[in-house]
């Protein structure tokens, strides 16, 4: 528990509304304890997700990253809409691809939770099932949910993705030999349907029927995840952006008369220990500011011995 009252940096970014409103160091006993119970809840929602998924807790952090700057490019509410999703993938919401891959994950019609959105990202990665991603694809074509797919559907969405296969052109005729010929090698029961066995048959049958139908949905997305968060730190740390910043004086070195000059660091824990109960969240927050006090009492006795970069 020592730990998690040095980490004042952690706990002021757990709630992002207290973080706008007030500095960290104003908290009111009230105040920490509500942040402490948010941080408490994500943490051992990623605990969670990590067994219900294939992700460690880390790469689920990430991905709650992602989650919440899809979620803000509309309107911030903890849900991913339809509209924010499209415009997350660059397409239409009104595609019927789009909205039948948001149908399958939204089952309840209320908007994409954190939650959905880790297992459905699970669903997409490459240690996901075969089977797992045989269902996602058999949904996107069963347009009617009646658990077949028949001509009709599969002319409607070939169809409708016409316009996002530019520069290839198919004309009427070419997607009605499309499905004619699908047909032909997938519905041996019905000459117009297609059951979920037929189709999972027909994928299984072949390495070559896997690797065209089902590859497009195996994604890695842990290395995709960490790269983009890679990608955002070196943003932020372009040399431009550190050469603008100004020279000043810190205390590097502090004065102690039996040691004589000691490095001079914060306590500073980066991350935090699990927490089990914040009941007593006041004696936790007298602690932190007893620490912060302690620390700034401090810096007046330390020698200034040279420059750091802000």
């Amino acid at each position: 528990m020592g730990s998690l009252c040095t980490c004042g940096t952690s706990l002021s970014t757990a709630s992002s509304s207290n973080r706008d409103s007030i500095k960290s160091s104003e908290w009111t006993p009230e105040q920490f304890a509500r942040s402490l119970i948010e941080l408490q809840g994500t943490e051992n929602e990623y605990v969670y997700l990590s067994n219900l998924t294939h992700f460690d807790e880390d790469t689920l952090r990430l991905l709650h990253v992602r989650f919440k700057s899809i979620d803000r490019c509309i309107e911030e509410d903890s849900r991913i809409s339809l509209q924010e999703f499209a415009a997350c993938i660059e397409m239409s919401p009104n595609s019927i691809l789009v909205s039948r891959f948001f149908k399958y994950i939204d089952s309840h019609n209320l908007g994409l939770t954190f939650r959905v959105f880790a297992t459905t990202m699970s669903a997409l990665c490459e240690q996901a099932s075969i089977m797992e991603k045989i269902r996602l694809t058999f949904h996107l074509y069963d347009l009617n949910d009646d658990g077949h797919i028949d001509r009709d559907e599969l002319t409607d969405l070939i169809s409708d993705c016409i316009t996002e296969m530019k520069p290839l052109q198919l004309t009427n005729e070419c997607v009605q030999t499309i499905v004619n010929n699908t047909f032909d090698c997938v519905a041996h029961q019905e000459a117009d349907r297609i059951s979920f066995e037929e189709y999972y048959n027909f994928i299984t049958s072949d390495d070559r029927h896997i690797h065209r139908f089902i590859q497009p949905f195996c994604l890695d997305v842990t290395k995709l995840i960490h790269y983009e968060a890679e990608s955002r730190r070196e943003k932020r740390y372009t040399s431009k952006s550190v050469s603008e910043r100004e020279l000043h004086h810190g205390y590097l070195f502090s004065f102690n008369a039996k040691k004589g000059i000691m490095p001079f660091m914060p306590d500073i824990s980066i991350g935090i220990d699990r927490v089990n109960s914040i009941h007593d969240a006041q004696e936790i927050h007298s602690e932190f500011h007893e620490k912060s006090e302690t620390s700034m009492n401090d810096v007046p006795r330390a020698k200034s011995l040279s420059f750091m970069l802000l």
